[in-house]
């Protein structure tokens, strides 16, 4: 089930973001950074972030358990695309078409709200992420640099033009979120 996130899932949101995060970068980023994150800090972020007017979190939810989130913005860049900020899966959901689910999710909202199309940034060493964006028709613009921390990655910023992917009619029937 597609659904808006609520302060109830923060403790979901922030388990499944650090638990990524800490799979996701290990030798990308310094093993004793992503030792340091916490629940807390993770609490922290997805409070902040459900509290900004202009970002949405959508979450899949499957079996009464949280499996994946996706956070929406509008691009800072391109007034003309809603920008995919974050999209993570709890690790035993992985491979069952969560990731799919919510990027679809975030292109019928960007459609709804008369976005042409989603951007989205993914470092450029995350092989996994990048491979499923790309499989999904994303295509790719520029490099850039993102901090995690004190530490700076390299970015690949994609797109999903919608006309693209999201023909017309496309919506499969689910409510917009």
């Amino acid at each position: 089930m597609l659904r808006k996130a609520t302060k109830d899932d923060i403790p979901a949101l922030a388990r499944i973001y650090v638990e990524a995060l800490r799979e996701t970068y290990r030798g990308i980023l310094p093993e004793d950074y992503l030792a340091s994150l916490t629940l807390a800090e993770g609490e922290a972020t997805w409070t902040r972030i459900l509290t900004r007017p202009d970002r949405e979190v959508l979450v899949d939810q499957r079996d009464g358990a949280v499996a994946g989130l996706a956070s929406c913005q509008p691009d800072e860049g391109c007034s003309k695309w809603l920008n995919m900020a974050s999209l993570y899966v709890d690790s035993r959901s992985q491979g069952q078409g969560v990731g799919t689910s919510l990027i679809r999710a975030v292109w019928e909202k960007a459609r709804a709200q008369g976005y042409e199309g989603v951007s989205v940034g993914v470092v450029r060493d995350n092989t996994r992420a990048r491979e499923l964006y790309e499989r999904q028709g994303a295509v790719y613009l520029r490099d850039t640099e993102y901090c995690f921390g004190p530490y700076p990655v390299v970015c690949r910023c994609y797109v999903w033009p919608l006309s693209e992917v999201l023909p017309d009619g496309d919506a499969e029937g689910r409510e917009l979120l």
